[in-house]
């Protein structure tokens, strides 16, 4: 059985060796919210929070995007700078430069 979203994210937190408290504190996303997400109680996490929490999971914004379901691996583009080299994109707005 797939782990579920909750899981997932709890795992990051601990593995981020952040208590919900400290989470909340850090990222300013509500205390209680902290604890619904982790116990699935939140169906639909607004990409704000989810942006939000990201830096301080070390985790990219994009792969809690993928994780959610909101996107997925197919929607990020790499994007060819002939000067820069490779860089990642998260949305499928980019352009070439």
């Amino acid at each position: 059985m797939e782990e579920s979203f909750g899981e997932y994210f709890k795992k990051l937190r601990k593995k981020a060796m952040l208590s919900k408290w400290a989470l909340y504190q850090k990222s300013n996303v509500s205390y209680s919210m902290i604890g619904n997400i982790e116990n699935n109680q939140v169906e639909n996490i607004s990409p704000i929070v989810l942006k939000k929490l990201a830096k301080h999971l070390n985790v990219s914004y994009s792969t809690l995007m993928i994780k959610k379901g909101y996107i997925t691996k197919k929607d990020l583009i790499v994007i060819v700078d002939q000067k820069d080299g490779l860089m990642i994109g998260e949305t499928s707005q980019a352009v070439h430069k």
